[in-house]
């Protein structure tokens, strides 16, 4: 069980509630105990997907509204894990590693905002070790955890942030260094997302568990990646130089 040190909230629709309650039967099963429920009004005839983001950016703002508002008057010292109504557990028990990178976090990287239970990383990542990562571009927003000690400062913010890539999703308001994932993903989520739902030769061929995975090593093998293209720029430029003064040199002798 995750104890007092961790509050737990999940976001769902009405229209979700029985694949919620299954859902969170499933969460039970592994340890996770019973969340606080928040249901969300969904977008009537949205015009356009991002009207839809911005509807669930909104409802993860306000949970976290709710949790600052309540649960951190009474425990200024707990932590805020959301999820959504389609979470599923997919490493072996998920209370140990969570309370382990939570435990770690606070007693190494203190600056740490938010902690992703799983995670599509599309930009360079920085492996720091006990299975996580600092993410640049982190998207998916089915599972992660708000650093207490912060969730007044994002509350602050309004509502304004309530978008790609700022908020949740690309997490560009969150400093690098305080935007962590676990390396491999503790959470997936049984809906695929709509950006894959949408392509044909994704929705066939590739799960989430996959995406999540590929894009995560992908992306740390971009800084590295980034430093060999840059010293071999430099050392192309640097042999031009060379040859360039070797052929002044020629000229002045002959």
């Amino acid at each position: 069980m995750l104890g007092g040190s961790i509050h737990f909230s999940m976001l769902t629709v009405e229209r979700n509630m029985p694949s919620t309650l299954k859902t969170i039967a499933g969460l039970q099963h592994h340890g996770l105990p019973e969340p606080e429920l928040y249901i969300n009004k969904p977008v009537e005839n949205p015009k356009s997907i991002q009207c839809v983001h911005r509807n669930i950016f909104e409802a993860h703002f306000n949970i976290i509204k709710r949790f600052v508002e309540t649960t951190l008057e009474i425990d200024p010292g707990v932590h805020l894990m959301i999820m959504e109504d389609d979470a599923e557990v997919i490493r072996p028990h998920p209370c140990n590693l969570i309370l382990d990178a939570v435990g770690y976090l606070e007693a190494e990287r203190r600056n740490w905002v938010i902690l992703y239970l799983g995670v599509v990383a599309m930009g360079p990542s920085l492996y720091i070790g006990k299975g996580l990562a600092n993410v640049s571009a982190p998207y998916s927003a089915h599972g992660y955890i708000i650093n207490g000690r912060h969730a007044r400062s994002i509350v602050a913010l309004g509502t304004g942030i309530c978008e790609r890539p700022i908020f949740i999703e690309g997490g560009s308001m969150f400093a690098f260094f305080s935007k962590f994932a676990f390396l491999n993903a503790v959470l997936s989520q049984s809906r695929l997302p709509k950006e894959m739902e949408a392509i044909a030769f994704l929705r066939n061929h590739f799960s989430f568990e996959f995406a999540m995975s590929s894009c995560m090593w992908l992306s740390l093998m971009l800084p590295l990646l980034l430093v060999l293209f840059f010293v071999t720029l430099i050392k192309l430029c640097w042999r031009r130089v060379l040859r360039a003064r070797c052929e002044q040199v020629c000229k002045q002798q002959s």
